[in-house]
């Protein structure tokens, strides 16, 4: 996950060259990555363990008994 954050804010950085918009600076790129990488976990613990929350598998139904 965290290289796929990394190519993400990179790519962010030299389109924005490209289109010749201000960059941000590189401490904060590195910052928003850093602080992504170590809140994602914990937002899925919440979210799976506390919240219940999960990824659908096939066939699921929702209230109205229809496929998800």
């Amino acid at each position: 996950m965290a290289v796929i954050l990394t190519m993400v804010i990179f790519a962010n950085r030299i389109l924005l060259s490209l289109a010749l918009v201000p960059t941000p600076s590189l401490t904060l790129n590195l910052t928003e990555l850093a602080l992504t990488t170590l809140a994602y976990p914990l937002i899925v613990a919440v979210t799976h363990g506390i919240m219940g929350v999960r990824k659908t598998a096939p066939g699921d139904l929702d209230a109205l008994g229809k496929r998800v």
